[in-house]
């Protein structure tokens, strides 16, 4: 017989309860712990995985600026005039997702800037508040 079996034979009911106790605070530290790593592992992941996004996003952008400058160079100032009423619509569309109540006031630039586009807009319903 071991050392640990006549121990166990030994020990009173307090002492064998103890121990499970402590068994069972060991475990539930193990199990708190490795869910914190999994916790931290994945925060870890959504950071690299919107680093990657953003790298991508300034990247297409800067290929998007490339093309207008050199449609620029061309003489292709409808390329320029797209660009910025993207910008402009990408702009707006942001503003009106916006919770807040809002007042847009646009210089008259602004508008002839987007020419076209701003007819479908003007002529879109308006969603009941």
């Amino acid at each position: 017989m071991s050392y640990s079996s006549v121990h166990h034979a030994q020990a009173t009911p307090e002492v064998l309860q103890a121990e499970g106790q402590r068994q069972s605070a060991i475990l539930r530290a193990e199990g708190q712990k490795q869910a914190q790593i999994l916790e931290a592992e994945g925060r870890r992941e959504a950071a690299f995985r919107d680093a990657e996004g953003r790298e991508r996003a300034a990247q297409a952008e800067a290929k998007a600026t490339e093309m207008v400058s050199a449609a620029v160079a061309r003489g292709d100032v409808a390329a320029l005039n797209y660009f910025i009423a993207e910008k402009y619509l990408r702009a707006f569309t942001q503003l009106a997702q916006s919770p807040n109540q809002k007042v847009l006031m646009l210089p008259i630039e602004a508008v002839s800037v987007l020419g076209s586009p701003v007819v479908p807009l003007t002529t879109m319903p308006c969603e009941p508040s």
